[in-house]
């Protein structure tokens, strides 16, 4: 008895050792192309719930990966270990650089695993374009920000998608892709329907739908407003424009209700859609 605790007992100091340290470096070449994959693999993972995207915390994500991988290699954080296992930066920059192209490319655009028969990944290079900047500016801001300097990382993203070349601001959209989170019909008649664009809280609205596209936008399934359920809605492809933000408050792309802002997160954009088809 006194034996099994001593063993658990060194187990906890091991583990305690081990949770403080997150180096990659102690880990074999070989294995170094696992660990910059596991934290691919759980950074698109943590992408699923994007309402907590500022709590991501690196080095718990460089922890559980170095634990994952403890199976296959006994790591040892002692100096002598390092200076055997030692590999040069510039193997190791390849593989960081390699890793964030490949996020680059998918973080955004990481659809739930509730709809994985068509999703975000479909998206024109436009529409990733403005996905990706909305994303790494959120990605910027820590908890610890004030309001002052959140703003102004707002204003110079709103500055950088409308003098954007790739995103065109103000030019045509063409084959957009969404979820249809709902489908409204005014008293006159009118139809307005609002489009997911992202999986963190974008969406695009057309307050009066063209009336060629009535018929098929009554057919459309809906998200929900309230009880929100993308599994049950309509997938999309749709082209139109965007309306022009009022920009002596640096809003960029027309989101205003009540008033203007630069802040392009969890917004409602203002947005006259030509053309839309049901994906499925």
């Amino acid at each position: 008895m006194f034996i099994f605790l001593f063993c658990v007992f060194f187990f906890y100091l091991f583990s305690q050792s081990f949770a403080d340290t997150c180096n990659p470096q102690n880990l074999k070449i070989d294995l170094l192309t696992e660990f910059y994959t596991c934290k691919t693999d759980e950074r698109l993972e943590y992408l699923k719930n994007y309402s907590s995207v500022r709590s991501w915390n690196e080095n718990n994500i460089c922890k559980l990966c170095l634990e994952k991988l403890q199976s296959k290699q006994n790591i040892n954080t002692t100096k002598s270990s390092k200076m055997t296992l030692q590999q040069s930066n510039e193997p190791q920059e390849i593989t960081n650089k390699s890793i964030d192209d490949k996020i680059n490319k998918q973080e955004s655009f990481k659809v739930s695993n509730n709809v994985n028969t068509v999703g975000y990944n479909d998206a024109p290079a436009d529409q990733k374009f403005m996905n990706n900047l909305i994303y790494s500016t959120k990605q910027k801001m820590s908890k610890n920000i004030n309001s002052a300097k959140e703003k102004y990382m707002w204003i110079q993203a709103s500055k950088e998608l409308c003098s954007s070349n790739e995103f065109d601001a103000f030019a045509p959209k063409k084959n957009w892709v969404g979820h249809v989170k709902s489908v409204i019909a005014n008293d006159s008649g009118e139809i307005q329907i609002e489009i997911n664009i992202n999986d963190f809280g974008n969406t695009i609205w057309d307050t009066n739908l063209n009336s060629k596209l009535i018929k098929k936008a009554l057919n459309f399934k809906e998200a929900g407003l309230f009880n929100y359920n993308l599994e049950v809605s309509s997938f999309v492809k749709f082209s139109g424009s965007f309306k022009r933000g009022k920009m002596s408050e640096n809003e960029c792309l027309d989101a205003s209700v009540f008033n203007a802002e630069p802040d392009l997160d969890n917004q409602t954009f203002f947005f006259t859609i030509y053309e839309i088809e049901e994906l499925r």
